[in-house]
């Protein structure tokens, strides 16, 4: 506001100034035909003019003007008269301060013009600067969040890294793509089958073959059938476990749930799995091993072909893993429905040959 109104003085003084300038040059205008005027009509009538008399002040004009008192200072100057017009010279000097003041406020204005050019001038590189200096700031806002989650990155990893060998390489995984799964070949359920087939043949032929795959780098998974001693984990609605529990049977700390001893002391370093159902891969942590160990074919085998076979290939087909049915290493108490399974419906989701050949393609 102080600005606007040294504008508004600065404005109004300059229109004073011109007026007066234009006051002054129609004064002596004016004045010239007068004394031309006086001149003429001073010649016509023959008069002569004669020079003011000694002591009388007069203007220019020739008209008396009459001395008043002097003042107390003494002072008798012409100018400390009231109403005493002032000479030629005077208002040359009013002309020349006019003149100047207009030069002075020409010059302020184009001052002020280039006040207000450089500061737009200005404002823009500020501008420019602010714009610049908020874009190198979201930058690294973004190359920091990507520090960031490399570090996160980085820590997962590392709270992993206990020594473990490398799990997989540039061209691909280092462990076994193949599992060999052994189902429910423990002592109990190899006793209930044991009028069905020749208990130690079958167990002798199963240990031999766990062997060749382990010496092949195939992963082992050992897998029994067990319940809590109070069958909590037994349902009553599942005719097979409320038979097994109306039995008493298969409970934990029996020793029916333990692996065949002609298999056990060699599987010590097996993976084994503990099931509450008939399929290996339901209720448990089989599938978490398997995809964690890189795992994507299944070699099936067990007993009995009606019960734990059927369920655990149905499902791990479901589950898109490679399988393969050890057609030897099968079983059932009823020999007709051991082979329709075997020809005509696991055929479907498996490849179903003998252990020797399976044993030839690792």
């Amino acid at each position: 506001m102080l600005a606007d109104l040294n504008d508004l003085q600065a404005a109004q003084d300059q229109t004073a100034a011109k007026a007066l300038v234009s006051a002054n040059k129609a004064l002596d205008s004016k004045d010239q035909p007068n004394t031309q005027v006086h001149h003429q009509r001073s010649a016509t009538e023959g008069r002569i003019t004669s020079p003011p008399a000694v002591g009388r002040l007069t203007d220019k004009y020739g008209r008396r003007i009459f001395s008043p008192p002097l003042s107390r200072t003494n002072s008798a100057t012409p100018s400390s008269i009231p109403g005493t017009p002032r000479g030629d010279h005077a208002a040359d000097s009013d002309v020349d301060r006019a003149a100047s003041l207009l030069s002075l406020y020409e010059i302020r204005a184009k001052l002020k013009e280039q006040d207000n050019s450089s500061l737009i001038k200005a404002r823009e590189k500020i501008n420019a600067l602010a714009a610049k200096q908020q874009q190198q700031q979201q930058v690294t806002a973004i190359e920091q969040k990507k520090i960031a989650r490399s570090s996160v990155i980085n820590d997962t990893v590392n709270c992993f890294d206990l020594g473990i060998p490398q799990t997989y390489n540039s061209t691909g995984s280092t462990m076994a793509k193949n599992a060999l799964v052994l189902l429910d070949v423990q002592t109990g359920i190899v006793d209930m089958v044991k009028e069905f087939i020749d208990p130690d043949k079958y167990v002798a032929k199963a240990s031999l073959t766990l062997a060749a795959a382990r010496e092949a780098g195939v992963l082992i998974v050992q897998v029994t059938t067990g319940f809590r001693p109070s069958y909590a984990d037994a349902s009553p609605r599942n005719q097979m476990t409320a038979r097994v529990r109306a039995a008493g049977l298969l409970r934990d700390t029996d020793a029916s749930v333990q692996l065949h001893p002609a298999i056990a002391e060699s599987a010590v370093n097996d993976i084994h799995i503990k099931k509450r159902r008939v399929s290996a891969l339901y209720g448990n942590d089989l599938d978490i091993v398997l995809r964690s160990s890189g795992i994507e074919r299944l070699a099936i085998a067990g007993l009995a072909t009606s019960g734990a076979v059927l369920s655990t290939v149905r499902q791990a087909f479901d589950m898109d893993y490679e399988i393969t049915v050890l057609a030897d290493l099968c079983a059932d108490s009823q020999v007709d429905v051991h082979d329709t399974l075997l020809e005509k419906v696991l055929s479907k989701q498996a490849a179903v040959m003998n252990a020797e050949e399976w044993l030839a393609l690792l």
